[in-house]
This record gives C-alpha cells, structure tokens and sequence, in this order.
C-alpha cells in the first residue's frame, strides 16, 4: 500500500484483493466484483481520500476504466462504451413498527416523566382528600 499525492490523494494498493479489504464492500458483491474485474486489463488500484470507491487504471495511466462503488460497478474502457453492473446488497433487516420505533426512540431521548395529579380538595375543611374521595373528617 503507498500513498500517492495528486489532486486527491489516493492509497494505492499491490492488488484489487487488499483494496477490497480495505473499502468493505457489501459480502453479497464480491463475487459479482470479482467476476467483472478478472475481464478488465488493470494494472493499479486506488481508494481515494474520500473513499467513494476503488478506481483501476490501465497500466500507462491516464483515467481509471473501472470505479467499484458499493452499490455498482461503473466501466469506462479505452475506446469503448460505459457501462454499469448493479451489485447485490444485503438484504434489509425487518424494521420495527412505526409505533414500536417511535416509542422506543422516546424511550432513548428523554427519562420518563412522572405527572402527579392535581389533589382534590374537601369541599367543606379544605384538606386533600384521599383516593376513596370520602373525607375522613366531614363524612
């Protein structure tokens, strides 16, 4: 691996196997990235500073003639026409409920908040009056 400075500064890696190790692409892609790269004529591979993708450049330089982003492959070959090759992506845990989610968000946010309830006063001394509603000393 060896870092070279150009207008973006790029880590350049001795095979597409390290980079991909770097970068961690979705697992359900590295077939399908592994397929499309073993037909290119690639001589370097780089990850930019922004770690966008992996760029491989045809020996001679010049602009790389593939980008692996992680949901595709973008091929820009020498002479011929672009192309894009959709990877896989993991399948999607099943979300919570709408309700479940917000609930357990608020849960996370803020401590619960106890509201007390206003006391009911006795209308003939004025004291609170206890949960039976019954005064003990008018009734």
């Amino acid at each position: 691996m060896s870092i070279s400075a150009e207008i973006e500064p790029r880590t350049y890696f001795s095979s597409l196997e390290n980079a991909l190790g770097d970068f961690q692409p979705p697992y359900e892609a590295l077939p399908v990235i592994r397929d499309v790269a073993r037909g290119l004529d690639y001589t370097h591979v780089f990850i930019p500073e922004s770690r966008a993708h992996i760029g491989l450049e045809a020996a001679g330089g010049g602009e790389p003639i593939a980008y692996i982003f992680p949901g595709f492959i973008a091929l820009h070959p020498r002479g011929g026409v672009s192309s894009f090759v959709e990877l896989p992506q993991p399948l999607a845990e099943e979300a919570p409920a709408p309700a479940t989610a917000k609930a357990s968000r608020a849960a996370e946010s803020s401590p619960a908040k106890v509201v007390q309830a206003e006391p009911v006063a006795c209308a003939g001394c004025f004291t609170a009056l206890p949960a039976s509603g019954r005064c003990d000393y008018c009734d």
